[in-house]
């Protein structure tokens, strides 16, 4: 029997496929790295995400150096910086106002909030939204009132939504504790489930500015 070179299956052997066959392998092992590389990157960023997604979903009061801006928060009756970003109360000796911002539709609720200048700066409030006090709740930081307001002698300026205590103690106290100051309260809905509407403090109200539905219902 005459034998064929190649009868044992084998196929010869020839450079040129040779080296396009190493060329494929290494263009498919270059293109498995990228994609490897990609996933890694995806993943990273998916695991990014689940760090940092819920402390930006959290709500919160930010505060700046003369500033406290608050989203929706349910608050502690506790003092700045006991338990940020959940405090109650903020305290300050400044010369320029601590300026209170809540956010447009935002609800404080909890233990509502309390801010005190014991310079002569003041405090100037703009309620987005609606800051409360729960049921069952007696604030005691900065004051018992769902918002109280403390200055000594700066203009104390409300301007906003809805104050509402469901708990114990008054709805809003705003109050100069010494020097020369004024009161300016342009609100919604004042009210005290068990307390007063708007507290015994020293105010100047202008009555115009004053409108406070519970209160005058």
């Amino acid at each position: 029997m005459t034998r064929t070179p190649y009868s044992s299956g084998r196929l010869p052997f020839d450079s040129k496929v040779s080296s396009s066959i190493a060329t494929r392998r290494r263009n498919l092992r270059s293109q498995a790295s990228r994609l490897t590389l990609r996933s890694t990157v995806a993943a990273a960023a998916f695991v990014g995400l689940g760090v940092f997604a819920p402390s930006e979903a959290w709500a919160q009061c930010v505060v700046g150096a003369v500033t406290v801006t608050c989203a929706d928060t349910s608050t502690t009756d506790t003092t700045f910086p006991a338990n940020p970003p959940v405090d109650r109360n903020y305290q300050g000796v400044l010369p320029t106002p601590i300026v209170v911002t809540v956010n447009s539709g935002a609800t404080i609720s909890g233990n509502g909030l309390a801010f005190t200048n014991n310079g002569t700066g003041g405090i100037t409030v703009n309620n987005g939204g609606t800051i409360s006090v729960d049921a069952g709740n007696t604030p005691t930081a900065g004051g018992t009132a769902a918002l109280s307001l403390t200055a000594l002698g700066g203009p104390i300026v409300y301007t906003g939504g809805d104050i509402v205590n469901n708990g114990n103690g008054n709805a809003l106290d705003a109050k100069q504790s010494g020097g020369v100051g004024s009161v300016s309260i342009t609100a919604g809905n004042i009210f005290a489930a068990d307390g007063t509407e708007l507290g015994n403090g020293r105010h100047d109200l202008v009555p115009s500015q004053r409108s406070c539905g519970a209160e005058n219902g």
